[in-house]
Order: C-alpha cells, then structure tokens, then sequence
C-alpha cells in the first residue's frame, strides 16, 4: 500500500520513480508513433472481423492498462512491464495478421515495435539489431517514395508529350 500509517515509505517512493522511468519507453513510443491504435484498450467493433479478436487474443493489453498498473505498483521489474508491452505488440500481430485486409497495418506498427524493443534492450548488441532494423525500414520507404515520385515524374513527363 502506497501510505504506511499516513507516511509514504522510502520503498514506495523508490518504487514510484522506477515505474516512472518505465513507463518512459511507453511515452517515446506513442510520442514517435502517434498514429498507432495500441494506446488504448482495442475495440475491434469497426473490423467486420471483430468476433475474430477475442479468438485470437486471450489477454489483451494496451499502453493505458501498463501505465495504470505502474502507477498502482502491479510491476516489481522492469522486465515485467517489457513482458506486457511485448504482448501489446503480440495481440496486435496475432489479429491483424490473420487477415490479409488488416496485414498492411501490423506492417505500419513494425516501426514502433522495433523501437520499443530496442528501449526495453537491455544489452547494447539487442539495442544496436533493433536501431538497424529501423534504418533498414527507413531506407527501404525512402527508396519507395524515391521511386513513386520518379514514377510519377515520368508518368507527367509522357502527358507533356503526349499534348
């Protein structure tokens, strides 16, 4: 219990700030990857696969559940917290993968699981293979909007022509 005979304990002030650095990770992901829909308990209600969801997901888990249960000290570790967000990102592959309408989307949420889980690394090498997976797909959407926009340039360019 947070007070001890009206008094906040040592313990649970220390407890407090190391939730908070926990929860952190959370915050510079939903910062950096403001379009994503695990923020928020899930509502399946718009897919006309909605009953599919609670087949396919037996715990759901989103970042407002995390940060209430460490803001009510339900996590001892950090690595209990990483355990959960991981799920987050599990729920969502397990559901939309199942559905190759819904795939596109687990594909856009890639980006912001790598770099959960290079915060949550604990070691530099972990860290480092998920930094360059975000480089990778970096890259690979700057050569797409690279090639786009020559295809759409040249696609003008025959229209000039063409008149």
């Amino acid at each position: 219990e947070r007070l001890t005979h009206g008094k906040v304990t040592k313990e649970t002030k220390q407890a407090e700030a190391r939730a908070a650095k926990w929860v952190k990770l959370l915050d510079t992901v939903q910062k950096e990857y403001p379009h994503m829909r695990l923020y928020q308990p899930f509502d399946p209600s718009p897919f006309e696969e909605a009953g599919k969801y609670f087949e396919l997901v037996e715990r759901p888990m989103d970042f407002q559940t995390i940060r209430r249960r460490a803001a009510l000290g339900i996590y001892k570790t950090k690595a209990e917290l990483v355990e959960d967000g991981r799920l987050v990102f599990e729920n969502a592959r397990r559901f939309l993968c199942s559905l190759p309408t819904l795939k596109p989307l687990w594909d856009s949420a890639l980006p912001a699981y790598w770099r959960f889980e290079e915060l949550a690394a604990d070691s530099p090498e972990q860290r480092a293979m998920y930094r360059n997976k975000l480089d990778e797909h970096a890259a690979e959407q700057d050569r797409k909007a690279q090639a786009q926009l020559a295809s759409e340039e040249a696609a003008a360019e025959r229209e000039r022509q063409a008149k």
